[in-house]
């Protein structure tokens, strides 16, 4: 899969399914969660003023957190060699992209 076609899901998703804490909080997120056959892995996206990071958890304990696209890309694809936590890029973003079609 693309980056531009993934970046193009995950923002129609947020879009559907974001939300924040309060009419006071200027933060919006969103989280895709997939069970594997390792656990639970998940990925939120958080929009705030000037600002758009990314968390990825796997059985809620966090891998990482980084900032843009940029550096989302080189997170999942790092992630992904990383047979412990079960997490296939291709097979996550299909499954969201179910989701909001």
């Amino acid at each position: 899969m693309e980056h531009e076609e993934i970046q193009q899901i995950f923002e129609k998703f947020f879009e559907k399914y974001r939300k924040h804490e309060s009419d006071e909080d200027p933060n919006w997120s969103a989280y895709w969660t997939e069970f594997t056959e390792k656990g639970k892995f998940e990925v939120r996206m958080i929009k705030a003023p000037g600002r758009l990071t990314f968390s990825f958890f796997n059985d809620d304990r966090k891998l990482a957190e980084v900032e843009g696209w940029d550096t989302f890309f080189d997170a999942s694809k790092s992630l992904e060699q990383d047979d412990s936590n079960g997490y296939d890029e291709a097979r996550f973003f299909a499954g969201m992209q179910e989701a909001v079609s």
